[in-house]
């Protein structure tokens, strides 16, 4: 999907997606069997619901906006984001799974629009840049690991719950 929006009305299964840009849209669910490429673009709108799964690898690069609103995006594979922001708003959830892992090495996450925003981390959450990335007002359920090798994650501005295992040499810290 590289512009436009894309409105999907039943639930789908793809094997590959690429996406540069436009929106995925409609009360849908999609299983994604292999990989995901987000440079950009919007998946969800305000209002609606559903699950957007990904068994393969993501990969978030560019620095254009990934917004997801109103889906939970569910990384059932592994996932890396290395720039450009990552917009969770209107009852987005950023879901990393059991056995998967979220590298982080440049952006951020942000939300937008009514709340809630949140990550549910039961997998692993890695940061391994060399400066700050900022999770601003996302709730960070963590019973997973989250492991920051370098770098700083601050956690901003929300009720977060870490009942999992926090380890690394970077530095987390947590603004309520």
């Amino acid at each position: 999907i590289g512009a436009g929006t894309v409105t999907l009305t039943v639930n789908q299964q793809v094997n590959n997606l690429t996406f540069n840009g436009g929106t995925l849209s409609g009360k849908f669910d999609l299983t994604i069997t292999g990989s995901l490429s987000w440079t950009g673009g919007q998946i969800g709108n305000s209002g609606v619901t559903g699950t957007v799964t990904v068994s393969g690898m993501v990969t978030m690069s560019g620095v254009s906006q990934k917004i997801l609103y109103g889906k939970t995006l569910t990384l059932s594979g592994n996932a890396s984001h290395a720039a450009g922001q990552i917009v969770i708003g209107y009852g987005g959830v950023l879901t990393v799974s059991t056995g998967s892992t979220f590298t982080a090495t440049g952006g951020g996450i942000q939300a937008s629009g009514n709340p809630p925003y949140t990550i549910n981390n039961a997998g692993t959450f890695a940061y391994n840049g060399s400066g700050t990335y900022t999770v601003n007002y996302v709730a960070l359920n963590n019973s997973g690991i989250l492991d920051i090798a370098s770098g700083t994650v601050q956690i901003e501005n929300l009720n977060n719950t870490a009942s999992g295992v926090v380890k690394g040499a970077g530095t987390l810290t947590w603004q309520n």
